[in-house]
């Protein structure tokens, strides 16, 4: 799951001291709480802890129930002490949602294309196409160059290397189509990779051709 990102949100610490994970408490006015932003249980953020003149920076991950955020701190300072330790909270500490100068850079969308060129014909994609980061991807479109009498299926296997494991997303072109667009998410780390599949095309005559697939994404 890619980071969540959302406006306005500044809530008040329940927790003091270290502890980990924190509660949330209510939004400052004219802000909202994680909830009120469209923030969900499971989802993953960018913080700013600020108490004074110490400050905490990492990313949380958000537990509706009881609203709590665990963390994992990535810059810290306090008592003029840099480091990546979790701060002493006071119970002036307040906490917000933002976007670090890394997270702005792999905020943006950024996209890979992988094309069968001239008439398609079913067969199990070997080549692979590596992750160069922890990313998301988000949307798939498949479009052909001519389009086919019969539906073309595009089947996208994710290869999790970790775990051993991979999950194949379905992607169907109409007969006379020549796009189709499925919004998705499929996570992958590092190292983990992507094949495509063309399980089926059109008639002989109209099997459609030059298909290319574009995968839009964004990294962690």
């Amino acid at each position: 799951m890619g980071l969540a990102f959302a406006n306005r949100v500044k809530v008040n610490i329940t927790s003091t001291g270290t502890t980990n994970p924190l509660v949330l408490g209510t939004a400052f006015t004219g802000f909202q709480t994680f909830a009120e932003a469209g923030i969900t249980d499971g989802q993953k953020v960018k913080y700013v802890i600020e108490d004074g003149a110490n400050f905490e920076i990492g990313t949380g991950q958000y537990t509706a129930s009881g609203t709590t955020l665990s963390r994992v701190v990535e810059q810290s300072k306090e008592s003029n002490s840099v480091g990546t330790s979790i701060i002493n909270m006071s119970a002036d500490a307040t906490l917000s949602v933002t976007a670090t100068g890394g997270n702005i850079e792999n905020a943006i969308v950024k996209n890979i294309v992988l094309n069968q060129f001239e008439n398609l014909e079913t067969f199990t994609g070997t080549d692979r196409w590596y992750a160069p980061k922890n990313l998301n991807i988000q949307k798939i479109t498949a479009r052909l160059g001519t389009v086919a009498d019969g539906t073309v299926t595009v089947a996208v296997r994710a290869r999790d290397v970790t775990a051993s494991s991979t999950s194949t997303t379905t992607i169907n072109i109409s007969a006379g189509q020549s796009k189709t667009t499925s919004n998705v998410s499929i996570d992958l780390d590092v190292d983990d990779f992507l094949t495509v599949d063309i399980t089926a095309v059109g008639s002989a005559s109209a099997p459609g051709s030059n298909l290319n697939v574009i995968f839009e994404y964004t990294e962690d």
